[in-house]
């Protein structure tokens, strides 16, 4: 199944050294390329990377012509960063190309999901859930707890991806961009067993109708109420050609299951297929990007949904791109909101560097001022050892410092890590 794509171009709070120079703005900051990839030790490493309480850096690639995909550790010693491939996945059976965040339970165990690969009847197979237990002696054993779309399960969702979040009690929660009863993508929980293994439940199939979204790549991020809300790339009233705009959605949890409302279905002015998970700030407002739309490019657009009376919910654009040396199509990478209300996220094309005539993309930041945001461009990516292309959500470190990976370049041309260093 192909899913509608809608782009002008080709084609989610909870590493050594290459220092590069950095287009300032109103601040001096400094951007230092942690690692650097290369076969046969992964590549393009599109998911967002996640901070242990050690200060460990983990992540994933998507794998290259020598392996399916890698998880990886990047630790911080004198002088640099260590790194540490904690598994290579070697066939489709154990799954191929990485997609989600990593989640860290209690216990220092390691959750994460692969696009393709493990078992099921699609094509390239439909994709799992795996764990990474310690294994006492430094490394990790793999364990895949799931796989979707097993075969005789027709109703199961397929190939996961987006952001992956766990709840108190340990369940894991995420999307599926397709599969469900109506072939239009889930969002699934599994929950760890008493007895050992964990057990799926869809919680809710898209597809019923467009109007009520279609295609969830971004995952899911809760409120403090329990609910969960994502983003749709397609579907919603609205047409932008066939698939629709696209949407903001929240799950609530009831009694008898869980109920899907639209916050906001886009109609390409103020955007379309968002990609992205969505975040929150302390008043409860809502914040992320779409890919395409917005202005007369067509590259997307940074906003927020405000709560109003009734229980609907208000747009408002915080920034449109256009022009390319501004950075252009925020695709999978959201926005990261810092302590000082300062949100933070890349373009995974745009700049000042050629990258084939589309820009290498490049980090931005969206500043509160009187009446507005005020949009600055913090690092421009050049292609080179810097990288090319950063795709995945930025994090941040108690010190405010970035993190983030670019899909490709860097000195070994298969994408790197990256710090943004206040």
């Amino acid at each position: 199944m192909q899913r509608v794509r809608f782009t002008s171009l080709s084609q989610v709070c909870g590493v050594f050294m290459v220092c590069v120079a950095l287009w300032t703005g109103a601040h001096a900051q400094t951007q230092t390329t942690l690692y650097s990839f290369s076969a046969p030790s992964g590549g393009s490493p599109a998911a967002p990377l996640t901070i242990d309480h050690k200060g460990n850096l983990l992540g994933t690639t998507g794998g290259n012509s020598y392996d399916f995909g890698i998880v990886f550790e990047l630790s911080p010693v004198s002088g640099g960063w260590s790194f540490n491939n904690l598994m290579t996945l070697t066939n489709l059976n154990q799954g191929e190309s990485p997609s989600t965040n990593l989640v860290i339970d209690q216990t220092g165990n390691l959750f994460g999901a692969t696009y393709a690969g493990g078992q099921g009847s699609c094509f390239d197979f439909c994709g799992l859930i795996f764990e990474l237990s310690p294994n006492g002696i430094g490394g990790y054993t793999k364990n895949t707890i799931y796989y979707f779309a097993t075969w005789g399960h027709t109703t199961d969702g397929m190939n996961p991806t987006g952001r992956i979040v766990t709840d108190a009690a340990g369940n894991l929660y995420g999307t599926t961009e397709f599969g469900g009863t109506y072939g239009g993508g889930t969002v699934f929980e599994l929950s760890p067993q008493s007895g050992g293994g964990w057990n799926e439940t869809i919680l809710y199939s898209f597809g019923t109708s467009a109007d009520y979204g279609l295609y969830p790549v971004g995952g899911v991020t809760f409120d403090r109420q329990g609910n969960l809300y994502g983003t749709t790339l397609n579907g919603g009233i609205n047409s932008c050609s066939n698939g629709g705009c696209g949407t903001v959605f929240e799950l609530s949890p009831g009694t008898s299951g869980w109920t899907e409302k639209i916050l906001h279905a886009f109609v390409g002015t103020d955007g379309y297929a968002p990609e992205a998970p969505v975040i929150f700030d302390r008043a409860g407002n809502i914040y992320s990007t779409t890919d395409a739309g917005g202005g007369a490019q067509n590259v997307g657009v940074v906003f927020r949904l405000h709560s109003s009376s009734g229980g609907n919910w208000q747009i408002q654009i915080l920034h449109t791109f256009n022009a390319k040396q501004g950075g252009q199509q925020p695709r999978e990478s959201g926005v990261t909101l810092d302590a000082n209300g300062n949100l933070y996220g890349t373009t995974t094309n745009g700049g000042t560097s050629s990258c084939g005539g589309y820009g290498c993309g490049l980090v931005y930041r969206l500043v509160p001022v009187t009446g507005g945001w005020k949009y600055e461009v913090v690092y421009d990516f050049t292609g080179g050892n810097d990288g090319s292309y950063p795709d995945s959500t930025l994090i941040l470190d108690s010190k405010g410092n970035l993190y983030g990976t670019a899909l490709t370049g860097g000195s070994g041309g298969a994408g790197t890590v990256f710090e943004i260093t206040p």
